[in-house]
C-alpha cells in the first residue's frame, strides 16, 4: 500500500486512525464498528487518490488542489478564513494546533525531514508501533503516550 502522509492543511495523516486502519488491513472492521461501509473508510492519505470520504468533504484539500498549492502554507490567501476555521476548531484543536507549526517545519527542513521526525513522534517508545492522534495509551504495549 503506498500511503502520503503529508496533508496541505500541514497535518500529519501517519497519526490517523483511519489510515493507520489501512495499513494495518482492518478499515473493514472499524467501519463495521462505527456503523458505516468499508468504502468510507478506504484511505491513503490526504494527497492520494483514495480517501476517506471525510477528506473527501475537505474544502481545505479542495481549494488546495484548485489552486495548485502542495500546503496552504503556499498559498497567497493563507492564513484564509477556512483554514483559520480549521486551525481554531474546538473539536479537533488538540490535533490542528500543530498544523501551521508543521508547515513552518516543512518550509524550513524539508518533507522528508519532517515526515521522519512525524513517523517518530508518533511511535511508541517502547515498542515501535505506530500510534494515531487520539491514543493515550499503546495499542500494543499499553505504555502511556507522550504524543501531543
Amino acid at each position: 500500500m503506498n500511503c502520503q502522509f503529508d496533508a496541505y492543511c500541514g497535518l500529519y495523516c501517519g497519526a490517523c486512525d483511519v489510515l493507520l486502519a489501512n495499513q494495518e488491513g482492518r478499515h473493514t472492521e472499524m467501519a463495521i464498528q462505527a456503523g458505516n461501509i468499508p468504502e468510507n473508510f478506504e484511505c491513503h492519505g490526504c494527497k492520494s487518490s483514495r480517501i476517506s470520504q471525510w477528506c473527501g468533504q475537505c474544502g481545505i484539500r479542495k481549494c488546495a488542489i484548485e489552486k495548485g498549492v502542495g500546503l496552504c502554507i503556499d498559498c497567497n490567501n493563507f492564513p484564509c478564513e477556512s483554514w483559520q476555521r480549521f486551525f481554531t476548531d474546538q473539536k479537533y484543536a488538540r490535533y490542528h494546533k500543530y498544523a501551521l507549526n508543521n508547515m513552518q517545519t516543512i518550509k524550513s527542513d524539508g518533507m522528508q525531514t519532517w515526515l521522519e521526525q512525524q513517523a517518530k513522534q508518533w511511535r511508541c517508545p517502547h515498542c515501535g508501533k505506530d500510534s494515531a492522534w487520539p491514543d493515550d495509551h499503546c495499542r500494543q504495549c499499553g505504555q502511556a503516550l507522550e504524543n501531543p
